[in-house]
């Protein structure tokens, strides 16, 4: 499918949809988890990431971005900090890939990189409204909580989200493992998931973060360090930032017309201009209506605007994101 759906027609997703919004739930995803040990290697990930972790505590967690020479994405990754190593874990880059591209900065550095990810299960945990209430100050957002079997911290990337690496040896078979932690009982499908993440504004990796757009447009200033010096990319960011070269952003859209159905790769246009394309599309039935996210240039002034596919036109408008809160 080019846009994730969910029938609102169909009472079990309606119902489904509301619990996870009260409550909460779990997702099982693939992640992949790199160990990275040596007395160099917070300075190291520091120079070739945009945030500053040189003073990343023990047992905490901070997320930062990996670019390349053309400040274009590689990926984003959560870094925590454990007694004797880093771990840092993707957010979607080929595991392949991703440890070559971080081995060929390795000169003479004290570094070893491991790859963990078979040793790992691991789950994304959704609070609900009902359940942020309830602990709104019990997991602070940088903290790393351990209990012998799995490793869990708050998601920078998404608020009212954590991440949780069960460890496959301590799981026992239990598919859920560490996930008791959280009383979160709802195991999400994984349409929902992209759901509620397009009802939430977040970029996810191969849709809006890819290898053709860089942070500045994606909406993820927060994770850029502007005082700690160069890191790969650093040029190019610095460059867009202080001459305002930014070329498209990422936006919310929505049809003036709700039940007209957004998909993926839709071209949005003012007139006879090509203004941008979209590039996350789903029915929200929080909002009962059809959203999406895309790029625009930052050239365009206008908000209103016209998607296409070629057989189809339609009139949609700029609008806010996030669509809903949690």
């Amino acid at each position: 499918m080019s846009g994730a759906y969910i029938d609102s027609n169909r009472s079990g997703n309606e119902t489904l949809y509301r619990s996870v919004r009260d409550d909460g739930g779990f997702y099982p995803f693939t992640g992949s988890v790199f160990a990275l040990r040596g007395r160099e290697t917070l300075e190291f990930i520091n120079r070739i990431s945009t945030n500053d972790v040189r003073d990343l505590p023990l047992n905490h967690a901070r997320p930062t971005i990996l670019l390349n020479e053309k400040g274009r994405f590689v990926d984003c990754v959560d870094l925590l900090h454990l007694t004797g190593e880093i771990l840092l874990i993707s957010s979607g880059a080929s595991r392949e890939e991703l440890k070559r591209w971080i081995e060929r900065f390795i000169i003479m550095e004290d570094i070893t990189i491991l790859d963990r990810s078979p040793e790992y299960s691991s789950y994304f945990l959704l609070e609900g409204r009902n359940m942020a209430k309830i602990r709104r100050d019990a997991l602070p957002s940088a903290i790393v909580n351990m209990d012998g079997s799995s490793v869990n911290y708050a998601s920078a990337y998404w608020p009212g989200g954590y991440i949780a690496l069960v460890k496959n040896a301590s799981a026992s078979g239990n598919r859920r493992g560490g996930t008791d932690n959280f009383r979160h009982g709802v195991e999400i499908p994984g349409q929902m998931v992209e759901v509620l993440r397009i009802e939430a504004g977040i970029p996810r990796y191969g849709a809006e973060i890819t290898a053709d757009c860089n942070p500045l447009e994606a909406g993820l200033r927060g994770f850029i360090s502007y005082t700690k010096g160069c890191y790969t990319g650093q040029e190019v960011i610095a460059r867009i930032d202080s001459y305002q070269k930014l070329q498209k952003q990422l936006i919310g859209v929505r049809p003036d017309t709700p039940l007209e159905e957004l998909r993926r790769s839709m071209v949005l246009r003012v007139g006879a201009e090509v203004a941008g394309h979209i590039t996350s599309a789903c029915w929200s039935p929080g909002l009962r209506s059809w959203i999406a996210m895309g790029y625009l240039k930052t050239s365009v002034k206008s908000d209103q605007l016209v998607a296409t596919d070629g057989a189809r036109e339609i009139p949609v408008r700029v609008t806010a994101m996030p669509f809903i809160r949690m």
